[in-house]
């Protein structure tokens, strides 16, 4: 009984202390979008599309000099003909809404970015460098490769992206995805507004600080319980309604980390919402590489979880040691939780062992039956084959629909990078720890559902072997009718 009231008392002490950034919330602006990531609070979006250089109807991938992987390069909605060249429609969409991505292994030509009947023009390259920005790193960058911006592009009525090039050989070899969002809100829309972010260098350099250093908490005091191998040991729980809005996690090295399983129930379940090895849920290996991400951080042997985690009836944290040796865990919490995040937080591993490299493996990682939010994916993958292993693309079925609302162009361009490229690298939203092992985060490029999503992969590559693949999926999932009213009486 002693130790239960310590803990209840340490996740009722810990309470948010970072600085506020001076964001109007009574307007859904970029700024009010990208403070909505780094305090891992719902967007106001109701639905999600991928356009790529792989599904769109008008293709020039014959023209492309080289045939890449499995063609997933040339596709268009639209082509034509103008003075000097070509212009190639990459993405329109009618509002209210916003482009929250922008990704390209070789952006060439100049990017006409078309919103609500203003038309700016800017070198493709440049755009998705950020260079138009007063304040880039966190939002626009080069990584392993890939290209990639991530900075809304709002619209009240229409919005088009559209490249002009001169060759049609330019186009054909182009890869690229666009990820758009509808907004569904009675706020005032702002719209992308080129001269006004300029003038905001103040308010981007802070917003750039809180995603790269992720959401300050205060936590109560660190209770410390021994777990023996093999055993499982109840480090958190409470009755009632409330939320976990950080968990920290201790050990006495990253090693000992590395050991351990930990298992979230909430509302009186049997079975547990997640289930996981700490690393995976931290997009780290077994080795616990130090990461800074907007809802993890690792740093030695301490790993930081941000998630919001809300609930009803109560709550509860196991962790399980699967190491060789007793492990003194330490565990810290905060329970401050934003009345603006809903539905249970829930993660699924799936793994799948001695894929042919070649094969055509497609894989269901993810399948959840209500309404709800993915909010994560975290692979690990061991080739053990003489090629490249990610030519397999992302396939998320929204809305219950047979056909994918995300279809990309290749495993690494989901991750942001590019060219089967092995190169190490961390962004607050995506990460390559160690080849193979990657982490990505839909914090602004939400996928959001209404009746029932399945979130899968292609798995396959090129040249002879096999490779083992282990995935984590992690969304939020609202209450079934019968189960809220159930909680409610």
């Amino acid at each position: 009984m002693r130790r239960l009231l310590l803990i209840l008392l340490l996740i009722g002490f810990g309470c948010s202390r970072e600085q506020e950034v001076p964001v109007s919330f009574s307007e859904v602006s970029w700024s009010t979008l990208l403070s909505n990531v780094w305090k891992l609070e719902p967007q106001l979006f109701t639905a999600s599309e991928l356009f790529s250089s792989s599904s769109g109807p008008v293709s020039l991938t014959g023209y492309s000099p080289v045939k890449y992987g499995d063609l997933d390069h040339g596709t268009f909605l639209d082509i034509r003909t103008v003075a000097g060249g070509y212009e190639a429609v990459l993405a329109e969409a009618d509002g209210p809404g916003a482009i929250t991505w922008i990704w390209s292994a070789n952006p060439v030509g100049e990017l006409l970015v078309e919103v609500d009947g203003e038309t700016s023009v800017y070198s493709f390259q440049s755009f998705l460098l950020g260079k138009w920005l007063p304040a880039k790193t966190a939002f626009a960058s080069k990584t392993a490769g890939g290209f990639n911006l991530h900075f809304p592009i709002v619209h009240r009525k229409h919005c088009r992206l559209t490249l002009r090039v001169k060759s049609r050989e330019e186009l054909g070899a182009l890869f690229y995805q666009v990820a758009w969002n509808r907004i569904e809100t009675k706020k005032e829309i702002k719209p992308f507004d080129p001269g006004r972010i300029a003038e905001s260098r103040t308010l981007l350099q802070q917003i750039s600080r809180h995603w790269k250093a992720g959401r300050s908490d205060e936590l109560g005091p660190i209770s410390s319980r021994t777990i023996k191998p093999t055993e499982t040991a109840n480090l958190l729980w409470t009755m009632g309604r409330g939320g976990f809005q950080c968990l920290e996690l201790s050990a006495g090295s990253k090693k000992e980390l590395s050991g351990l399983h930990i298992e979230m129930y909430w509302d009186g379940e049997k079975e547990p919402s997640l289930s996981c090895p700490l690393y995976l849920l931290c997009g780290v290996s077994e080795h616990f590489e130090d990461i800074q991400s907007v809802p993890i951080t690792v740093r030695g042997s301490v790993a930081t979880i941000r998630w919001p985690m809300p609930f009803h009836q109560g709550a509860k944290v196991n962790i399980r040691n699967t190491g060789r040796k007793e492990v003194a865990v330490g565990v810290a919490a905060s329970m401050k939780i934003s009345r603006n995040v809903s539905g249970t937080f829930c993660g699924r591993v799936s793994s799948h062992w001695k894929l042919p490299l070649s094969g055509p493996n497609v894989l269901a990682l993810a399948t959840v039956p209500t309404a709800g939010r993915f909010v994560g994916c975290n692979i690990q993958v061991a080739n053990h084959g003489s090629g490249w292993w990610g030519e397999g693309d992302p396939l998320i079925h929204l809305n219950g629909s047979d056909k994918p609302g995300w279809r990309g162009t290749g495993t690494e361009d989901y991750f942001g990078f590019a060219w089967c490229s092995d190169s190490r690298f961390q962004h607050p939203l995506r990460a390559q720890v160690r080849p193979g092992v990657l982490s990505r985060y839909h914090l602004l490029d939400t996928l959001p559902f209404s009746a029932g999503a399945r979130f899968g992969f292609e798995a396959h590559g090129t040249g002879d072997g096999f490779m083992d693949y282990s995935a984590l999926v992690l969304w939020y999932e609202e209450m079934s009718p019968m189960k809220s009213d159930m909680i409610s009486k």
